[in-house]
């Protein structure tokens, strides 16, 4: 192990406790342990902490939140205890569980911790995020989509539209909802809209949108909100694309630039 990265883990482990300690972040407030009462060997807090510092640190599967417990926990958590244990989560729990997100939010903006640092109002990033991959067979989350690339063979995949706060220093991710498998993250994206105005209004006053939420509805959504917008756009939508580049090709340098990713 690097010395760079058992400094990240250390930060990432003490901030984790931190906001452990804030009432928002008593699970049992939201959810209840899905597991039965008999054979439990792992604490239902362990378990939820192990979930919520491997999300803190970007791992990408829950094999590597295992070899993450190795670092922070008196024991090795195995993977298979952790898909055994988020399996068992309901639809309803993990509404819960994004509520308790929203809240532990607005604890934050109330305390002034999200105000905008290098930007002059509430900016958010809402982009797709791929959250599995695998095998056709082994998709049975209702959320997963079948996706059948030329030439290969088809697999399944479970997205999520994520929703981070650009504006502020922490960077904070403030919702995430599954994509249904009837749809994609354009057509999520009025109900999240909708939800994150609710939740926190006055918080966010532009909407920086993938390429994919690009659409003349969810423009005119924002635009009735009285919020600002910027969409980004690609030659998947040739009409837009040629009627852009047309407007704005004699502009080659960008007013403002970032290789920031929410």
């Amino acid at each position: 192990m690097t010395t760079s990265y058992r400094k990240f883990l250390e930060r990432s482990q003490r901030f984790l406790q931190r906001i452990l300690r804030k009432p928002a972040w008593d699970f049992n407030r939201f959810v209840c342990d899905p597991r039965q009462a008999k054979g439990r060997r792992w604490k239902f807090p362990t378990l939820m902490r192990a979930v919520l510092w491997g999300f803190l640190t970007n791992r990408r599967s829950l094999r590597a939140v295992e070899s993450l417990t190795e670092c922070g926990f008196d024991q090795r958590i195995p993977d298979s205890t952790l898909y055994d244990f988020v399996g068992q989560f309901s639809g309803e729990d993990v509404a819960d569980l994004r509520r308790q997100l929203h809240a532990q939010v607005r604890t934050d903006w109330r305390s002034k911790s999200l105000e905008p640092v290098g930007l002059p109002c509430g900016v958010v990033g809402v982009d797709n995020k791929t959250l599995w991959t695998g095998p056709v067979a082994h998709a049975h989350d209702s959320h997963a989509q079948v996706v059948h690339p030329p030439h290969q063979p088809a697999y399944a995949q479970v997205r999520a539209v994520r929703t981070v706060l650009l504006s502020a220093a922490s960077k904070p991710a403030i919702d995430q909802v599954a994509i249904r498998a009837d749809t994609n993250e354009g057509g999520m994206f009025p109900e999240v809209f909708r939800e994150l105005e609710a939740t926190y209004g006055a918080l966010i006053e532009i909407y920086s949108l993938d390429a994919g939420f690009c659409s003349q509805a969810n423009a005119r959504l924002i635009a009735e909100a009285h919020k600002g917008s910027s969409m980004g756009l690609k030659g998947n939508q040739p009409e837009l694309f040629r009627e852009a580049t047309r407007v704005l090709g004699a502009q080659t340098q960008p007013e403002r630039s970032s290789d920031w990713e929410p």
